[in-house]
């Protein structure tokens, strides 16, 4: 309802702008529209002028209405392209436009405006294939690197998203491909089919994949072995797949909710509908409402006793010690999934948070609730010990950090190899900043040829292969290997100036931006490593307990046609979100 909403305000700026009650002449480029509207009562507030064509269509798209005193012009053709615009950028489908309030809207703003739905779709085809024209342009010139996403939905729909950060530091999370997956397909077969139609297989740096059949090693594989082919992976590929947090969590939360499952069956038949959403957060909802009925004498009645079967006293800890422990996790849940596009930065730092409620949880609490919180401690610890790596070069990118929180942890971990796991990090991070520096001077290089090619033919050559090296030159340069010092890099300046103040509200894709001019080679750097999609879901997606469904009405709109529209929503998404996007195809439509 949204884009009828902003249509509707669209209407109301254009009459106040235009004191609708002075009733406008109106002009018509159509004679039979024009006897249509002559016809109504309002025929004597109208002065109608017509431009017949025995050639127009029943769409009208080459028809216009002008409003004599504002030269508000309303083009069909124009009005049409919006409308598709609107359909591809918004939560709109073309179904809804054909009936309903939407074709109640059109009607009351321009009678005359005819709705073809089967070439309404066939236009949103044609504008998918364009906006993949200019994708396929930008992803292919822009200097940084693409992180994949892939998620297969219920059906086995898969879902491939791109993550970066563009030239313009915008993070963008662009579906590249939603599609079906027949049976005699494999999913790692699809991925590279569509890596390959967009021509992006040599950008792809990291791959943060989850499925429902336990072929995730394989699926990464391929697709490392493929994108191998066309580029070589930093740290031999030790960071090519990333492990999907949000999914991690659900398993943590199906470990404690498991625990009072006996429970939890109880509460069903005391106090809970039968249908619930398959969200963990709503599940904890619902037993701390039930937490809270209990403290209220609800349950303590004897009729309630004799009909239910109530929880015993010691079972209602069981279930407030659950209840602390996923409370827990979803505060640090919220800060990660629920941040509109969260950066890699903010992940290693508020699992650490977690790591410690957890920890102080498994030795002060009851051993019910002491021994939950081991279990949800195992597989968090297992998830950070895995993805160490680029959580740890994700947190460095981020100018509060740096190295210094690395130290930090590291000095807190046991077993004393604190120091071993900061030279490894650090010995990481400038490996791979010699790969962007050397990246950096082969394309000053390329650029230097390029220019040079036109003068060179300025100078003899006789003159050069007359010139030899001085006999005193390899002395010499051996001299300033042994007693020179090299220029610092911006890697060095980065790490050796103080942290950045600490503030909760801190954009770190906003400090890089401003600062890259100052560190243009690491800058390149962290524009890649924060774009790393950390999680496969975000927002309430994230806290789904089993596969995802995927939109049914987008479903129903056939294969094409629901790629395209999935495409096209995350590609026109403007930086003020859907409701920017939809504003501006409200005004397109209306001139």
């Amino acid at each position: 309802m949204m884009a009828l909403h902003l249509l509707d305000m669209e209407r109301d700026d254009i009459l106040k702008s235009g004191n609708a009650c002075d009733h406008k002449s109106i002009e018509y480029d159509n004679t039979e529209d024009a006897d249509d509207v002559g016809g109504t009562d309002n025929a004597g507030d109208y002065e109608l002028e017509a431009d017949s064509s025995d050639d127009c269509d029943d769409c009208l798209l080459d028809s216009r209405i002008r409003a004599k005193h504002g030269e508000h012009v309303i083009d069909f053709q124009k009005a049409h392209r919006a409308l598709v615009k609107l359909i591809c950028s918004s939560e709109v489908l073309p179904e809804h436009v054909e009936h309903g309030p939407y074709r109640d809207l059109m009607d009351m703003i321009c009678p005359n405006f005819k709705i073809d739905l089967k070439l309404v779709k066939s236009d949103c085809l044609k504008l998918y294939m364009e906006e993949k024209a200019r994708v396929k342009l930008i992803m292919g010139n822009m200097e940084g690197q693409i992180s994949l996403s892939v998620d297969v939905l219920k059906y086995r729909v898969m879902c491939l998203k791109g993550h970066f950060v563009d030239d313009h530091w915008n993070l963008r999370k662009w579906v590249l491909n939603f599609r079906l997956i027949r049976q005699c397909e494999s999913l790692a077969d699809a991925i590279l089919m569509c890596l390959k139609d967009l021509d992006i297989e040599g950008k792809i740096s990291t791959l943060t994949l989850v499925t429902d059949d336990g072929e995730e090693d394989e699926i990464v594989e391929k697709v490392k072995k493929k994108v191998q082919e066309k580029k070589s992976f930093q740290l031999n590929g030790q960071l090519f797949r990333v492990n999907c947090c949000a999914a991690m969590f659900n398993l943590m939360v199906k470990d404690a909710f498991e625990e009072i499952s006996t429970i939890t069956h109880k509460l069903y038949e005391l106090s809970w509908s039968k249908s619930m959403f398959p969200l963990w957060y709503i599940t904890t909802s619902k037993l701390k409402n039930a937490l809270q009925l209990e403290s209220m004498g609800e349950f303590s009645s004897q009729t309630v006793r004799d009909n239910y079967d109530v929880p015993s006293r010691d079972e209602w800890k069981k279930v407030e010690g659950v209840c602390r422990l996923v409370d827990s996790t979803y505060k640090i849940a919220k800060v990660l999934f629920e941040t509109k596009y969260p950066t890699a930065n903010i992940y290693l730092y508020n699992l650490q948070e977690l790591l410690t409620v957890l920890t102080q949880e498994s030795v002060g609490s009851c051993s019910f609730t002491s021994e939950v919180a081991k279990k949800m401690l195992a597989r968090l610890d297992t998830y950070c010990k895995e993805a160490f790596m680029v959580l740890a070069v994700a947190s460095v990118m981020d100018p509060r950090l740096k190295m210094q929180y690395i130290e930090y942890l590291c000095s807190k971990c046991e077993g004393g190899d604190d120091g071993a796991r900061t030279v490894l990090v650090l010995d990481a991070i400038h490996k791979l900043y010699d790969v962007y520096l050397k990246q950096d001077l082969e394309r000053e290089d390329s650029i230097t040829d390029s220019n040079s090619d036109d003068s060179e033919e300025e100078f003899p050559r006789g003159l050069e292969q007359g010139l030899c090296d001085p006999l005193w030159l390899p002395e010499y340069k051996q001299f300033i290997q042994i007693n020179g010092q090299s220029p610092k890099s911006d890697l060095d300046w980065y790490l050796e100036e103080p942290v950045v103040p600490w503030s909760q509200d801190f954009n770190a894709l906003k400090w890089w931006r401003a600062e890259s001019p100052k560190y243009p080679v690491l800058s390149k750097m962290a524009r890649v490593f924060l774009a790393i999609p950390l999680s496969v879901a975000t927002s309430y997606e994230a806290y789904y307990t089993e596969q995802r469904p995927a939109d049914r009405e987008v479903v129903s709109c056939g294969m094409d046609l629901m790629n395209a529209l999935m495409c096209t929503r995350s590609w026109l998404k403007k930086p003020g979100g859907k409701e920017a996007a939809g504003k501006e195809a409200a005004r397109e439509f209306l001139g």
